[in-house]
């Protein structure tokens, strides 16, 4: 994929999934209480897989020169959210291997998006246009 924007008539629209997609993450990373979940280390899975999902999804309609930026925009995001949930105190702890999870998880979404997976737009795009 160069740096170039493809054609994507829908862009808006992934955009607009893209940034429900991360008001999912910021709700469900500071509502009280926010559900534990039951096997040790499925939290931690959960943070990266986020995480990985948004940066291949950003990294989908978004030419590859910004990934950086995204990347930069996801860890942010993270540290930000960690640091709300310590200052919550209400059933919400920060736990800096949340932050590591998180940035496992833009880490590999940048390795998949490099590998192909940021095509997934063109692709569906291109479904979408045959139907």
């Amino acid at each position: 994929m160069s740096s170039v924007l493809l054609p994507l008539p829908h862009r808006r629209l992934w955009a607009i999934l893209g940034f429900m997609l991360v008001g999912a993450v910021i709700v469900s990373s500071l509502i009280p209480g926010g559900g534990r979940l039951a096997m040790a280390g499925a939290d931690k899975v959960g943070h990266a897989f986020a995480y990985l999902v948004l940066m291949v999804w950003f990294a989908g309609i978004y030419p590859r020169r910004t990934w950086p930026w995204l990347a930069i925009a996801l860890l942010s995001l993270g540290l930000i959210l960690e640091v709300l949930q310590g200052a919550m105190h209400v059933q919400r702890i920060a736990d800096p291997r949340d932050m590591l999870a998180n940035t496992a998880g833009v880490g590999i979404g940048i390795a998949l998006a490099f590998a192909g997976a940021a095509s997934w737009a063109q692709r569906l795009e291109t479904w979408f246009a045959r139907r």
